[in-house]
């Protein structure tokens, strides 16, 4: 993805793809961490398609858990910054969706370490661990996440679907992108995908009637349908609820969060599936 991202610097065309794609690549949280650590890890996660935000402590993470929320966090705790520590976690556990934790710790005090799993903690790791290391594991999970969920996307703008595989790509997702609508239905067969993400508009066919099509289909009346807009305008919205559209975004915003509408409304599937 890297490679790629970096050729199409090379087409002015290509730039708010490129940064896009960057902006939105899953964010890794890294809590009172060294120095060293800090710099090795940050140049790491960039190969590796993830963001990387230094946190000097867990006090400073959890003031900026009020207006974000991380993809992963990989947090340092020490005897010193024991209760803080147990507090974020506590704090990311509330948010009601799974952020992998990593925690870096010497302690050897099996109280402790037990307190910190039934807090959330995903894994215990050495402070010798690598930045490497480190990201091969938050990158682990998030694959874990995503990987059982099989996404097709249509859409006939070929930097939209380049961009959202640069998006979506990080998280695992399988991915099976198409740019002719007259495909779509042998395409479904083919890979059987668990959501399908549409464009709303389109030259040759309407999205709408797509919506349509396949909500009077009984192999796809229950496929999850988001639709990806220019339009906000409450018409629009509600003619493609009408149509049996499962969720619906803003383009201009997709990059920044379609990961998580995609995985929320994954996750909902699951629990109706499992109830």
């Amino acid at each position: 993805m890297v490679q790629r991202l970096r050729q199409n610097l090379n087409c002015d065309s290509s730039h708010a793809v490129v940064s896009a794609a960057i902006a939105s690549a899953p964010q890794l949280w890294v809590v009172g961490a060294t120095a060293p650590f800090n710099q090795r890890v940050s140049a790491a996660a960039l190969a590796m398609g993830l963001r990387c935000t230094v946190v000097a402590t867990p006090s400073q993470a959890l003031a900026l858990l009020r207006t974000q929320l991380p993809a992963g966090v990989l947090l340092w705790i020490d005897q010193a910054t024991l209760d803080i520590g147990m507090t974020l976690l506590d704090a990311l556990t509330d948010h009601g969706e799974h952020i992998p934790s990593l925690l870096v710790t010497d302690t050897q005090d099996f109280q402790q370490r037990l307190q910190m799993v039934q807090r959330g903690a995903d894994r215990l790791l050495l402070p010798s661990i690598s930045p490497q290391h480190a990201l091969e594991i938050i990158q682990e999970s998030l694959h874990t996440t995503g990987a059982a969920h099989k996404v097709l996307i249509l859409d006939d703008d070929s930097q939209v679907l380049e961009l959202l595989q640069a998006v979506l790509s990080p998280w695992g997702f399988q991915l099976t992108t198409l740019a002719d609508p007259t495909q779509l239905l042998p395409t479904l067969e083919a890979v059987r995908p668990r959501l399908l993400v549409l464009d709303v508009e389109m030259p040759q066919i309407n999205r709408l009637e797509i919506c349509r099509v396949l909500r009077a289909d009984d192999r796809w009346r229950q496929l999850p349908i988001l639709i990806l807009t220019v339009h906000e305008d409450i018409p629009t919205q509600q003619q493609a609820f009408q149509v049996g559209v499962d969720d619906f975004i803003s383009k201009p915003v997709m990059a920044a969060d379609l990961a998580n509408r995609i995985l929320n409304r994954l996750q909902r599937v699951q629990a109706q599936e499992s109830s």
